[in-house]
């Protein structure tokens, strides 16, 4: 990643949360419909990418006592605020740490369940690589890997208001977070009511302010 990425990744604390498609007995349950004998989930060991502030690690660490778990992500003061509610939580299972992906140890041992959800999508190719990577090598037998991506054309319901917003800006001359809110606004009141574009794009504009 280039130097000034977590900079700009920090300016904007990413909300966190525990996602439930991550949890690793759904993982276990999905392994075993098509035919796996994945590990126990009980006492696995488990590797998240990106975990931001642990919000999706701390209450498995918590409900899960025998397993251990490991988070990692670039943005150094997400970790710190994970680090202040492990410490006040006292969770003995669990640890976080600011690493590079590309930075990943290869003495590490194995994961029982590897986790990376939205970040495969945000990432430059090598970075991508890198994840794979890390999961072909440090995945333990029967082990399982969740990636999650987005695709196309579905993305581009997300995109589009995106788009439209950056480039009113680049035409304007304009680098404010107050002109980009002010133009969703318009965006969104200028599609006719009842519409499914109206639904769509009004839902995508609140989710960007």
């Amino acid at each position: 990643m280039q130097a000034t990425q977590p900079f700009a990744y920090e300016r904007v604390p990413y909300p966190g949360k525990a996602y439930l498609e991550t949890h690793p007995d759904r993982l276990a349950t999905l392994a075993i419909l098509f035919g796996m004998t994945p590990p126990a989930v009980t006492s696995a060991r488990v590797l998240e990418v990106g975990c931001g502030d642990a919000s999706n690690l701390i209450p498995l660490a918590y409900e899960l006592p025998a397993a251990t778990f490991t988070g990692f992500d670039l943005a150094t003061t997400s970790i710190n605020t994970a680090k202040s509610c492990i410490q006040q939580l006292r969770l003995p299972n669990i640890t976080v740490d600011s690493l590079n992906l590309l930075d990943f140890p290869a003495e590490s041992e194995p994961f029982d369940y590897i986790i990376a959800h939205g970040f495969y999508s945000w990432v430059p190719p090598n970075v991508q690589q890198a994840l794979l990577k890390l999961c072909h090598t440090h995945l333990s037998p029967n082990g399982v890997a969740f990636i999650s991506y987005n695709t196309h054309p579905a993305v581009h319901i997300r995109q589009a208001s995106r788009n439209m917003m950056l480039y009113h800006l680049a035409k304007t001359n304009q680098n404010s977070t107050r002109a980009a809110k002010e133009f969703l606004r318009l965006l969104s009141s200028s599609i006719a009511e009842g519409s499914a574009s109206k639904a769509v794009m009004t839902s995508q504009s609140k989710r960007l302010s």
